[in-house]
């Protein structure tokens, strides 16, 4: 349990990062025995009101950061054939993507073990994701090129899906050429 002043969990509800869809569910779901002032109503409307801006920064920081690398260690997997890396790449892919698109519905997971289940769940979801997701979640990871081309798939509904939204995955302020 953790325990933290007022200020300190009013600022806490108010940041919106890539872990957004994980952090936030517990300030959304808290069941107080005693709030007469209704402090928890204060976070939990804080956690709900976050500018727009917020969340879009926080997705394109996920996709350059995180997506763009995963991505590209499946193409490296694949192009030196070293397959049985995928499984565990392909995961961390998903996930990352799971945390994208639960930052696009505003959408807070309830367990860190159910954001997969959770996210191919909700509408608006990149073309490809839904499939991918499912594949993981039903443990059958050992085709490695049915993973690579699933990868693939994946990744052009991501663009797809990214322009669709208007956020900008790549962005001139970090490429240093």
């Amino acid at each position: 349990m953790d325990l933290y002043g007022k200020q300190t969990l009013r600022e806490r509800a108010a940041r919106v990062d890539e872990r957004w869809p994980l952090t936030h569910s517990a300030l959304q779901a808290v069941l107080p025995l005693y709030d007469p002032e209704q402090f928890f109503a204060e976070i939990r409307t804080i956690v709900q009101s976050r500018p727009e801006v917020m969340f879009q920064e926080a997705i394109e920081h996920l996709v350059v950061e995180n997506v763009f690398e995963d991505i590209g260690k499946i193409r490296n997997a694949q192009a030196l054939g070293t397959l049985t890396t995928l499984p565990a790449l392909v995961l961390k892919l998903v996930q990352a993507v799971a945390l994208v698109v639960g930052l696009a519905n505003r959408h807070c997971y309830s367990t860190g073990t159910r954001v997969i289940s959770e996210a191919v769940a909700l509408p608006d979801l990149p073309d490809g994701f839904r499939e991918l997701g499912q594949v993981v979640l039903t443990g059958d990871l050992r085709d490695g090129e049915q993973l690579g081309a699933a990868c693939e798939r994946l990744w052009r509904g991501l663009n797809i899906w990214a322009e669709g939204h208007g956020y900008r995955i790549i962005s001139p302020q970090r490429i240093p050429f």
